[in-house]
């Protein structure tokens, strides 16, 4: 392996170095944000701005996944690239190359289980504040 192979293989490491740490800010991001609207909305006991937080709440859900997507198809890359008998170009960074039956879909990287642990139960906390909400305002 030459150097401009092994600077090639650093640049695509990089990239999903770079992938990875979104994925973890998206994961904070929505954790923070989502916790403290769903505070603020099961003070006021309103339902219908807990039920708005779905919205953010799926956004970074979808982002989420897109990253991990994107994370998924630079590994491929990489190890392409790293194979001696190699078709990728050096310092190629298009993903587009990789054979279609190998790159997977953004649909499987949203239900897969890194994702799936973090938003399911963001989702879940605030469908009971939602539930929190419509009780107390049946109170009322």
């Amino acid at each position: 392996m030459n150097d401009d192979q092994r600077k090639h293989l650093d640049m695509l490491q990089a990239v999903v170095t770079r992938l990875a740490g979104n994925s973890f800010t998206i994961k904070s991001l929505a954790i923070t944000l989502i916790s403290l609207l769903g505070g603020l909305a099961a003070k006021e006991a309103n339902p219908w701005f807990a039920f708005l937080l779905l919205i953010p709440a799926g956004c970074f859900w979808g982002l989420d996944g897109y990253y991990l997507y994107q994370e998924r198809l630079f590994r491929k890359l990489f190890q392409q690239a790293a194979d001696p008998a190699s078709h990728i170009p050096l310092f190629c960074m298009d993903t587009q190359i990789l054979p279609v039956n190998e790159r997977g879909s953004w649909s499987e990287s949203v239900v897969a289980p890194a994702v799936l642990l973090v938003h399911c139960p963001i989702s879940i906390f605030i469908l009971c504040i939602v539930g929190f909400s419509i009780l107390h305002c049946a109170r009322a």
